[in-house]
């Protein structure tokens, strides 16, 4: 028996002993519970408790909200709640009216437990019947499936004939960079409210939400550190023109702070009154701290980056050198 199949043998019945063992850098994902790679989660502890996203990119402060006719129900996946870069948070923070619901797949979902007396309950899905002409948004109350494409699509499935299907006129690219998309033709959940209140000709609803969906992808992108792609993002985007100064705002650099002292002496310039300063770790900013250079001239011997001094000790002779 070679040395190679006695190792896989080996492996073959640790891994039998301790089926819950993976390698070291294995990652093991279901299908049911893959995550999507490019959504980097944020800390939930260090959010905002409303936009979800860092408070050095909180966006709260341009938030608008607007009365739509149409009544707007979203059904959130329940892993898509922690989820800051989720669309389904500035459908419910912008349209005044608007519901949203946990969904779990060991729940059954009561769609009669969320219809709105007088209106026609209009679930969007792509495989669903065009949309009929005639039809006043006053009469219409749409259903919205939140969550990634996997997700949304177990989802549509298991809820079953509660509603009608309709399928809407989606084209073009979608503005959704904070998840990649890996096929054309696929949108987040508001950019699939967008494209309905076009095709009831509601254009003000339209480009208030467009205005709240855009920044919030360009807060993500640059809560992520992608700041070409925020740039290049923002180029083409109504915001310059909407929200000049919140972008001017949230673009403006903050003060480095490197020590205790310096931080104090800045919260006492900005809070005069006799209130102690905060810990370090409830600023907004990073606060990282320079290494402290040698000035140039000083006496004494020269400090190591690091700080450690190593004392130097003589090279030893090697017993095996030879005499040319």
């Amino acid at each position: 028996m070679s040395h190679t199949v006695s190792i896989e043998r080996s492996k073959r019945k640790r891994k039998k002993a301790h089926p819950w063992r993976t390698p070291a850098g294995a990652v093991e994902l279901t299908l049911d519970h893959a995550e999507p790679l490019v959504d980097e989660p944020l800390k939930i502890g260090a959010a905002c408790s409303r936009c979800r996203l860092p408070p050095r990119w909180c966006v709260c402060a341009g938030a608008r909200t607007l009365i739509c006719p149409l009544q707007v129900d979203v059904l959130t996946h329940y892993r898509e709640v922690g989820r800051p870069s989720s669309t389904g948070g500035v459908i419910c923070r912008t349209l005044t009216g608007s519901r949203q619901h946990l969904w779990r797949s060991e729940q059954r979902f009561d769609a009669t437990q969320i219809l709105v007396p007088g209106r026609e309950l209009w679930i969007l899905d792509p495989s669903g019947l065009p949309i009929p002409k005639g039809i006043a948004p006053e009469a219409v109350q749409v259903l919205l499936l939140d969550g990634s494409w996997r997700e949304a699509t177990s989802m549509a499935r298991k809820i079953g004939l509660c509603g009608k299907r309709v399928a809407l006129p989606m084209s073009g690219k979608s503005r959704f960079q904070l998840r990649a998309q890996h096929s054309e033709g696929r949108f987040s959940t508001v950019e699939a409210l967008l494209f309905l209140l076009k095709t009831f000709g509601m254009s003000e609803a339209h480009s208030e939400l467009q205005i709240q969906f855009e920044l919030h992808v360009y807060a993500g992108l640059r809560a992520r550190g992608r700041k070409e792609e925020a740039r290049e993002f923002l180029n083409s985007s109504p915001l310059g023109a909407a929200l000049p100064e919140l972008l001017s705002q949230l673009n403006q650099r903050r003060p480095a702070l490197s020590s205790p002292s310096r931080r104090s002496s800045l919260w006492r310039q900005t809070n005069p009154s006799d209130d102690p300063a905060p810990d370090s770790g409830l600023l907004t900013h990073s606060l990282q701290r320079l290494p402290e250079l040698p000035i140039q001239g000083s006496e004494g011997p020269k400090q190591p980056e690091n700080g450690i001094h190593t004392p130097t000790q003589p090279k030893p002779s090697s017993p095996f050198r030879m005499d040319s």
